[in-house]
């Protein structure tokens, strides 16, 4: 046999219920010819056991155990990638699904459109096996001249599944995840791809994967605001658009004190920020002294909460990221989408 085409890249923690599903979608494929790199991050269940029987009669399914730090997702899918030999990459989450022809029609697309870096296709969310007296939603948006306000307000145009990548772009580009995530690493990584002028291009409107809608718990039900700023500010729009352009930077800033405002669930960790270099000192301390000033508002019994924190914001030279018009970013980071 020759090659694996695509490789399937598949970090798992304790699915023993779930695992074997995903793994059947994989068997399923009408394309047959891609490998399925298992990771598992160091799973207590039975998930492992249930992973080894599929390899055990099928040599496409590769199992890895995680060998180095962190623990996390975004750890076992970089030693997914560098394990892979398929000419293209697929993440998927240990609960995710593909339908019968998911390989094949991404598989064609990509040889299709030689110039693109990655591909995006549709899908749903909703119970698995599909069931049409429940409700499904389509899971991938389209792409519009928000497309990086959506992903950097944290509602992504697509997910994780839904991207069908070249390795040789991945590879050439750095575009490993950010193991320091423990939450919304698609978010961040598809928008860093975005802002490196990776070419992408949408696969048509018909679903070929689906997100279950499952009672087990995500990672991402256990979000907090620091991790949400910290993807604001560590995929490099804030430092960047600071050297571009100040206004632009601003309203960046005010996104961030909005969402604080808005959640007001967590603890900004200026120490790291600052050892980051991703802003200077001066920024942060602006950013947390205005933060703590608005936090003690919102919490207050004032009257007229939204004016003084608007006045507050125009004081400290910040303008309300809602005012903004988000085409201004196509100026500084021209989105290489292909219709």
């Amino acid at each position: 046999m020759p090659p694996p085409l695509v490789s399937i890249i598949i970090p798992v923690y304790n699915r023993e219920n779930l695992i074997a599903e995903t793994l059947d979608s994989v068997l399923r494929q009408t394309l047959h010819n891609w490998e399925c790199v298992i990771i598992d991050d160091g799973s207590i269940d039975r998930t492992l056991d249930i992973a080894r029987e599929y390899s055990a009669t099928d040599n496409r399914f590769k199992i890895i155990l995680r060998n180095r730090d962190p623990k996390g997702a975004p750890t076992c899918r970089n030693i997914g990638i560098e394990s892979s030999i398929g000419e293209y990459l697929i993440f998927l989450d240990s609960d995710d699904i593909l339908l019968e022809d998911c390989l094949c029609r991404r598989i064609d697309f990509m040889i299709s459109n030689l110039d693109i870096d990655f591909s995006v296709s549709q899908g749903l969310h909703g119970e698995y096996p599909i069931d049409f007296t429940t409700q499904y939603y389509y899971v991938r948006n389209h792409v519009d001249k928000n497309l990086i306000e959506n992903f950097s307000m944290l509602a992504p145009s697509w997910l994780t599944l839904n991207s069908i990548w070249r390795k040789h772009s991945i590879l050439k580009n750095k575009l490993f995840w950010n193991e320091d995530l423990t939450a919304l690493q698609d978010v961040e990584l598809h928008l860093r791809a975005i802002l490196k002028g990776l070419i992408f291009s949408l696969n048509g409107d018909i679903p070929d994967c689906i997100v279950r809608k499952h009672g087990q718990p995500r990672i991402s039900a256990n979000l907090n605001l620091e991790r949400n700023v910290f993807i604001l500010i560590n995929y490099g729009i804030l430092p960047n658009t600071h050297k571009k352009n100040r206004g632009l930077y601003n309203c960046l800033v005010a996104r961030i004190i909005s969402e604080i405002y808005m959640h007001d669930n967590g603890i900004l960790s200026v120490t790291s920020f600052i050892n980051k270099k991703l802003l200077k000192p001066l920024d942060y301390y602006r950013l947390i002294i205005l933060t703590g000033v608005i936090k003690r508002i919102k919490n207050s019994k004032i009257k007229g909460k939204s004016y003084i924190v608007n006045l507050l914001l125009k004081i400290f030279g910040v303008e309300m990221y809602f005012k903004f018009k988000y085409e201004d970013y196509d100026q500084y980071f021209p989105v290489k989408y292909k219709n």
